[in-house]
C-alpha cells in the first residue's frame, strides 16, 4: 500500500474476543488446539494465560506496523439465554453459549492489562482502545431471530444503535487522529 499510495493514512481497528475465546476454551475446538497451537493437552491449560501470550503477540506484531491510529476494540457482551427479547428460548434447548455474559469482561481485561503493561515499559501509548462490552452489555437486540421467531445462531452480536455508537467513535478517532490541531483550535 505504501509503495502504490506514499501519501495514505493507515488506521488499524482490531478485536480478539468471542471467537478467539470459543477456540480457546470450548470443548469443541480441542482438536483445534492440539493442531494448531502447539498445545500438548487440549484441556490442561489455563485459557487466561494462552489468550495473554497470543494476544502479546499479536500486540507486538502491530506496533511495529507503520499507522496512525492503532485501537483495540474491547469484546462486546456475549449473552446467556435469559434476557434476550425477539423471541422466547425453549426450556428444552441447550444453552451452548456461556451462562454469564461476565465472562467476556475477564478476556476484555487481560487484553486491556497488556496494552497499558505494554504503553509503561515503551512510555508511549502505541495501541489505544474503544469499549464495545459496556456498550453493548444492555443491548442484546441483534439474535438473528427468524420471521416466526426462531432463534438464530448469533446470539453475540449487538444491535443497530450499538453498532452506530462504535461507528462514530471510530470516526472521531480518525478525525482527532487527522485534524487534532483544527480541532482543539475551533472556536
Amino acid at each position: 500500500i505504501s509503495e502504490r499510495q506514499p501519501r495514505s493514512k493507515k488506521f488499524i481497528l482490531f478485536n480478539t474476543g468471542l471467537h478467539d475465546v470459543a477456540k480457546l476454551c470450548s470443548r469443541g475446538y480441542a482438536p483445534f488446539r492440539t493442531a494448531h497451537l502447539n498445545m500438548t493437552s487440549a484441556y490442561d491449560f489455563s485459557c487466561g494465560d494462552v489468550y495473554r501470550s497470543h494476544f502479546e503477540t499479536l500486540v507486538a506484531f502491530l506496533e511495529d506496523y507503520e499507522a496512525e491510529l492503532k485501537v483495540f476494540r474491547t469484546t462486546t457482551a456475549g449473552w446467556p439465554k435469559y434476557g434476550n427479547y425477539g423471541f422466547a428460548w425453549p426450556v428444552t434447548k441447550r444453552q451452548t453459549l456461556p451462562f454469564a455474559s461476565e465472562f467476556v469482561h475477564y478476556f476484555n481485561v487481560i487484553a486491556s492489562d497488556v496494552i497499558r503493561r505494554r504503553s509503561k515499559v515503551k512510555n508511549e501509548k502505541s495501541v489505544d482502545i474503544v469499549d464495545a462490552y459496556w456498550l453493548s452489555y444492555s443491548r442484546p437486540d441483534d439474535t438473528e431471530v427468524s420471521a416466526t421467531q426462531e432463534i438464530g445462531k448469533h446470539l453475540v452480536h449487538p444491535g443497530l444503535e450499538v453498532m452506530n455508537v462504535m461507528g462514530v467513535q471510530w470516526m472521531m478517532l480518525i478525525m482527532r487522529t487527522l485534524c487534532e490541531e483544527t480541532i482543539d483550535n475551533w472556536k
